[in-house]
C-alpha cells in the first residue's frame, strides 16, 4: 500500500507539471489532466484513509511502528511453523499412543471391566497432576487451567470414556442386582435345605428312636427268656430236691406240722385236707393230728380217732405235684395252703428280687 501511495503522488506531481506545461488554449488536454489528477487525489485519499484504518487497526502511530508489526508478524509466522511442526510431531506420537491404548484394551479384555475400570480412576488422580505439573513448568504463566480442561475433556471423547463409564455402571448395577439375587436365592435355599434337613434329622430320630425302641424291647426280652430260663433251671433242681426230701422221714414231720398251723387257722370241724396221691399213707395220721390239736388233748388222739366225723376228710389233690397240705373248710370259705409247691412258687419273688437278675424298668 506504501509503494502503490508513493507511485500515485509521484504520478500526481507529474501531471500536475505536465499540465503547467500545457497551454491554457489547449483545453482538452487541461481537461483530461485535470481528470487525471482528480482521480490521482480521489485514489491517494482511498489510500491514506485506508493506511489510517490499518494503522488503527495495528495500533501503530506511523510506519515504524508498522515495520515492528511486521517483524512480530514474521515471528508469528515462525512461530506458527513451529507449532505446526509440533502439531505433526504430537498427532503422530498421539496416533501410537491411542494404538498403545487400543493394543491394550485387546491384552486386558478378560479382566473384570469394573475392577479394570476402577483401577485406572485409581491412578488417574495421580497421573493427570503430574502432567499438569510438567505442564507448569514447561509454560509457567502463559499455563491454562481452562485449555487443561479442555483437553481433559478430549482426552475423554477421544478414549470413550463416558460411554465406557456408563456401561461400567451399568454392568456394576446389574452385577450388584444379580448378586443380590444370588444371596436371596442362596439364603432363601439355605433356610429351606435347614428345615429339610431338620425335617429329615426328626424323621431320623423318630426311627432311631423307635428302632432304638424295638432293640431295647428285643433285648428285654431276650433278658426275659434267659432270666426265666435260668430261673426255671434253679427251681426244676429246687423242685427236685424237695421231691427227694418227701421221701425222708423229716417230710411226715413237716406234714404233721402243716396240719397243726392248718388246725389253728380254720378252727372247724368241716376240714378237707387234699394231699398228692402218693402221700395217702399219711391220711391217719393227719386226721388224728388235726383232731388232737383242735381238742388240744393227746391222751384223747386214739379215742377220737375211732369216732371220727365224716366232715374231716383226707383227699388226692393233682394239682399238688411236690408235696404238703392244703385243708379248706366249706362252712368258714377258706384255704389254708400249707403245700411245697405253693411256698415254692412263693420265693420266685424273692428269688428276682436278690439273685440278680431282676430286671428294671
Amino acid at each position: 500500500m506504501k509503494q502503490e501511495i508513493r507511485e500515485k503522488s509521484s504520478e500526481q506531481k507529474s501531471l500536475r507539471s505536465e499540465k503547467k506545461g500545457t497551454s491554457i488554449f489547449n483545453v482538452k488536454k487541461q481537461m483530461e489532466l485535470s481528470q487525471r489528477i482528480a482521480e490521482l487525489t480521489e485514489d491517494l485519499e482511498e489510500l491514506c484513509s485506508e493506511r489510517t484504518m490499518l494503522l488503527n487497526q495495528l495500533d501503530c502511530a506511523d510506519d515504524k511502528e508498522v515495520k515492528k508489526v511486521k517483524t512480530s508478524v514474521s515471528t508469528m509466522k515462525d512461530t506458527l511453523k513451529n507449532l505446526e511442526a509440533k502439531e505433526v510431531q504430537f498427532s503422530a506420537e498421539l496416533d501410537a499412543a491411542q494404538k498403545e491404548f487400543a493394543s491394550l484394551q485387546e491384552q486386558v479384555a478378560d479382566f473384570d471391566p469394573i475392577d479394570l475400570y476402577n483401577a485406572r480412576q485409581a491412578i488417574r488422580s495421580e497421573m493427570e497432576q503430574d502432567a499438569v505439573h510438567k505442564l507448569q513448568e514447561r509454560y509457567t504463566d502463559e499455563y491454562s487451567y481452562i485449555t487443561m480442561v479442555d483437553g481433559r475433556r478430549e482426552v475423554s471423547l477421544m478414549l470413550d470414556e463416558y460411554a465406557e463409564e456408563q456401561r461400567n455402571k451399568i454392568r456394576f448395577e446389574s452385577e450388584s442386582f444379580k448378586k443380590q439375587e444370588l444371596e436371596k436365592a442362596e439364603t432363601e435355599g439355605i433356610r429351606e435345605a435347614y428345615t429339610l434337613i431338620q425335617r429329615e434329622m426328626a424323621a431320623i430320630r423318630t426311627e432311631i428312636s423307635s428302632q432304638l425302641s424295638r432293640d431295647e424291647m428285643a433285648s428285654r426280652k431276650k433278658i426275659f427268656e434267659k432270666r426265666n430260663k435260668m430261673t426255671e433251671n434253679v427251681f426244676e433242681k429246687v423242685t427236685q430236691r424237695l421231691v427227694e426230701f418227701t421221701k425222708t422221714a423229716d417230710y411226715e414231720k413237716l406234714m404233721l406240722e402243716s396240719v397243726k398251723k392248718i388246725a389253728q387257722a380254720l378252727k372247724a370241724d368241716d376240714v378237707i385236707f387234699f394231699i398228692k396221691e402218693s402221700d395217702l399213707k399219711f391220711a391217719d395220721k393227719i386226721k388224728v393230728a388235726y383232731t388232737a390239736e383242735r381238742l388240744k388233748d393227746k391222751k384223747l388222739a386214739d379215742k377220737i380217732k375211732s369216732a371220727f366225723s365224716p366232715s374231716c376228710e383226707v383227699k388226692s389233690s393233682k394239682e399238688i405235684k411236690i408235696g404238703g397240705i392244703t385243708g379248706r373248710s366249706a362252712s368258714l370259705g377258706l384255704i389254708a395252703d400249707e403245700t411245697l409247691d405253693t411256698k415254692l412258687d412263693g420265693q420266685r419273688e424273692w428269688f428276682y428280687q436278690n439273685s440278680g437278675l431282676r430286671v428294671t424298668e
